[in-house]
């Protein structure tokens, strides 16, 4: 296993445009992705991309200009992808 399948990436603005392109290219090369976005369900199409092509992503709804939100979401990635990756 390469470092990079072992890594997950969390993309911030990962519903649409480039954040959603930047999370399919990291999951394509690998990583297990967190799809950030304002509105969690907007983020569905990106994830569902992901998946579709035998990716591993997460949905995560999350206000980066909240410090609270920020720590929360991280803190479900870690849970739900990172723990997840390892086993």
């Amino acid at each position: 296993m390469s470092t990079t399948e072992q890594r997950v990436a969390i993309v911030t603005g990962a519903a649409r445009g480039i954040g959603a392109a930047t999370a399919v290219r990291l999951a394509a090369e690998g990583r297990a992705v967190a799809v950030l976005d304002l509105d969690e369900a907007a983020c569905k199409d990106t994830v569902e991309k992901i998946t579709a092509a035998g990716g591993t992503a997460l949905a995560v709804g999350c206000d980066v200009s909240d410090g609270a939100q920020v720590e929360a979401a991280v803190a479900r990635v870690v849970t739900e992808l990172c723990r997840r990756r390892s086993s």
